[in-house]
């Protein structure tokens, strides 16, 4: 290329830190400083991809450095991914101070949050307070009642995932069109024993894939309902889909096995 803009540099530096090619992300982002071609916030953003956990602490405060001394300007994208960063790398009063720094958040910057709370510090509680905070400020949407959901499962709490339902049902979210939801609802319902609700949530899908199926089988499994386990299993087979890691881990199919050589030879094709 003879012109390179800021969009080529940015372009290159993510697809390097993408792929895992960091060290050359780094270099590019060096060359791009010493070129007349200034970094912007969406510069941060990709050079930012290159860290990924706790290590990477010192790094992620120098570009954070990098970004203040150089008056780059802190879009809500990039306060998010800082935000992100920080929570990733385990400094959580950092991560807080960028958060509420910001003027205003829409939806993708809380649900980053919520979910760093439950998936990298498993600080459940917190991801809860977060998403009470949060309705009365911006909408969720379907990634933020997923990400609670996992909690509630976690926790086995069904009252709460009963409430989410129910907000849901009037926020009018369509669990039709959106499966990854309906499939969140079916396994928190299955986990916390709820078997009831778990079933009558899986025959209102007007199209199931295999998720659906597991989440339905292990909460059979779960809470000693072999028969119905196995019955669920053998009909998704019937249904044509194949099962997939995480059904052959679910303790029904061990079960299968041992109940007669009918099943197994239904299982074996």
């Amino acid at each position: 290329m003879k012109y390179s803009d800021v969009i080529s540099w940015n372009t290159m530096i993510r697809a390097l830190a993408c792929n895992r090619l960091q060290d050359e992300a780094w270099k590019i982002f060096g060359v791009m400083r010493e070129s007349d071609t200034k970094p912007n916030s969406h510069t941060i953003i990709s050079i930012l991809a290159t860290c990924e956990d706790e290590t990477c602490i010192n790094i992620v405060r120098a570009i954070h450095g990098f970004v203040i001394k150089h008056g780059i300007e802190a879009y809500l994208s990039l306060n998010t991914a800082l935000t992100d960063m920080y929570m990733n790398c385990g400094d959580e009063a950092a991560a807080r101070t960028v958060f509420e720094g910001c003027p205003s958040w829409d939806v993708i910057s809380w649900n980053a949050l919520i979910a760093s709370y439950i998936k990298k510090n498993n600080e459940i509680g917190e991801a809860q307070l977060l998403f009470n905070r949060m309705v009365s400020e911006v909408n969720p949407n379907s990634v933020t009642i997923i990400n609670i959901l996992s909690s509630c499962t976690q926790l086995a709490s069904l009252p709460l995932g009963q409430c989410l339902h129910a907000y849901a049902n009037r926020r009018q979210f369509s669990f039709g069109f959106d499966l990854s939801l309906a499939n969140a609802f079916i396994s928190m319902y299955a986990r916390s024993g709820s078997m009831q609700n778990a079933e009558k949530m899986f025959q209102t899908l007007p199209k199931r894939n295999v998720i659906s199926w597991n989440a339905l089988i292990t909460g059979y499994s779960m809470h000693g309902h072999r028969h119905d386990a196995i019955h669920a299993f053998l009909q998704m087979l019937e249904d044509g889909f194949r099962p997939n890691g995480a059904t052959l881990a679910s303790w029904c199919i061990t079960e299968a096995f041992k109940l007669n050589s009918n099943n197994l030879l239904v299982i074996k094709s």
